[in-house]
């Protein structure tokens, strides 16, 4: 599948959105900021904007945790896009010879109390190379955005694709990149010597995506497991997956899979230790006055799919806010996360007969387990549901598939019994409606 961002040399440093946090549970969600001046377009009546001034002081401003347990080798801040590093990765980026950055030393802020104060130096990375991105919304508005200040000039609809390409001869080959969207605030970028360096020298809490040059918004989320050694074969199969699944949003034909339909085995070094997946707990939503929203990684969902963790109780409105779900429902998840496998045979088979009734063509038989739906389903089909046990043992999960790309959509909705106290499922009903 011809796709640029498998041949890309440039990745960003940030995750899309939000702020930043270190890989443990206990480490600091920091804020670091650098200078910028406010700017108004004459071209377009753009005002407020930004840009910044990476010339500045760059600023520790907040810490969001009362009293952090440990302090990692890296702080990432999504409001000024970059990293803050302590002596050691300093030091391992000199013996690498990285190119296109310069150290400044990271200011705290004197309103921060003690106790959240960073026990050791760090360094702002200040990256001096230059590239530049050209971004416009394909193929239909190839040039909806003002000339001056790369402000698009409508928002783009859902149904649109971001077309965001390097241009030709501005990338003046550092590790280390400013990288301009249309003229507009830039983002950080390094090269992949950079992701080699993250791994050769076992650095713990770098984050590296795709480029800038991710046409699918499904791509801007996915995370290079830079501790691998085929990391490069992983992120290629992950791109072809997400781009796969972007056409088949859009209604566009979709080839046959190159790289096939499983994703390659990480490869470690020997005596490493890949840091342990979050529990989907760790992620979900703040509580609704029913339930927890979040996202699960399961066999039953063929991948990521939406997590419900539902609170059973007859007045949820006259409950406190909840931070957390109690822990029985936990236990459910956990009990049937644990076990799935048991409901394989009988999952298949449920739906093989619902999807064949929809004249669907059915993946191949997997004698005894459950053969891969997710190229039959339409992208994101597949939901779970956690229900509260309350004080019985007898908790129950429901699964939804939706079986329809487009109104109006039928979806079967399988529920499982799991058992808190012997860990064993069974199915207890299917429909579709």
């Amino acid at each position: 599948m011809d796709n640029p961002l498998v041949s890309t040399t440039l990745f960003t440093v940030c995750s899309a959105g939000g702020l930043e946090e270190g890989n443990g549970k206990d480490d600091p969600n920091v804020d670091m900021r650098t200078g910028g001046t406010r700017f108004s377009c004459d071209a377009c009546g753009a005002s407020n904007l930004v840009m910044d001034d990476y010339d500045s002081p760059v600023r520790l401003m907040d810490v969001w945790r009362s009293r952090p347990k440990k302090w990692p080798d890296i702080l990432r801040s999504c409001s000024s896009r970059l990293w803050a590093v302590d002596e050691k990765v300093a030091a391992d980026m000199e013996a690498f010879s990285l190119t296109g950055y310069r150290l400044q030393k990271l200011v705290v802020e004197e309103s921060i109390p003690p106790r959240k104060r960073p026990p050791k130096p760090y360094w702002a990375v200040i990256p001096t190379g230059r590239a530049a991105y050209l971004t416009s919304v394909h193929p239909e508005k190839p040039h909806d955005f003002c000339p001056k200040c790369g402000r698009f000039l409508s928002k783009p609809d859902d149904d649109d694709r971001l077309c965001c390409r390097l241009v030709d001869g501005s990338w003046d080959g550092s590790d280390w990149v400013l990288a301009t969207h249309n003229n507009l605030r830039p983002d950080v970028v390094c090269s992949e010597r950079v992701v080699e360096c993250a791994r050769t020298c076992g650095w713990k809490n770098a984050y590296f995506g795709v480029p800038p040059g991710a046409e699918a918004f499904a791509l801007w989320k996915l995370k290079i497991d830079y501790h691998a050694e085929n990391w490069r074969e992983l992120l290629e199969f992950d791109v072809e997956r997400a781009s796969r699944d972007d056409l088949r949003n859009h209604g566009r034909p979709v080839e046959k899979a190159s790289s096939g339909s499983r994703r390659p085995v990480p490869i470690y070094s020997p005596g490493f230790d890949p840091p342990s997946p979050k529990h989907p707990f760790d992620d979900l939503g703040e509580f609704d006055g029913y339930g927890w929203q979040g996202n699960a990684n399961l066999s039953v969902l063929f991948g990521w799919g939406e997590l419900d963790v539902c609170l059973d109780v007859p007045h949820p409105e006259r409950l406190p806010d909840w931070k957390r779900p109690p822990k029985r429902l936990r236990e459910v998840f956990d009990a049937f996360a644990a076990n799935e496998k048991e409901i394989f045979p009988e999952l298949d088979s449920i739906l093989r007969k619902t999807l064949s009734g929809c004249g669907k063509v059915l993946p191949p038989e997997c004698p005894g387990g459950l053969a891969d739906f997710s190229g039959v389903l339409p992208p994101g089909a597949a939901s779970i549901a956690i229900n509260d046990p309350g004080q019985s043992d007898a908790g129950s999960v429901e699964l939804n598939y939706s079986l329809d790309p487009d109104p109006p959509r039928r979806a079967l909705t399988i529920r499982i019994g799991v058992d808190r106290k012997t860990k064993r499922l069974s199915v207890l009903s299917s429909e579709v409606d």
